[in-house]
């Protein structure tokens, strides 16, 4: 699946095979910056008929928007940088 980024475009693919109809998949990531690949990772796992569970990153670059793009209405996005901070 391909998709645009600010500065360009780029493409995310998996096996068809690798997704189970119906199972559910978090999307786990190190960094969340535009979420161009957080949206397209989703968008590919729910056309071969998977659902997503929930989605985590490591880092949130919250300047360039990312959450922000994140599907309204679908999985929350957690950022595990925001929540160690809600914990210091």
């Amino acid at each position: 699946m391909s998709y645009q980024l600010e500065y360009g475009s780029d493409r995310v693919e998996m096996h068809a095979d690798d997704v189970v109809a119906g199972a559910r998949y978090a999307l786990i990531d190190d960094v969340i910056a535009t979420g161009g690949t957080a949206v397209a990772t989703a968008d590919l796992v729910e056309q071969l008929g998977g659902k997503l569970a929930c989605c985590a990153f490591l880092i949130e670059l919250d300047f360039l928007k990312g959450r922000q793009r994140w599907r309204a209405g679908s999985s929350k996005a957690c950022c595990i940088t925001e929540q160690a901070r809600r914990f210091a």
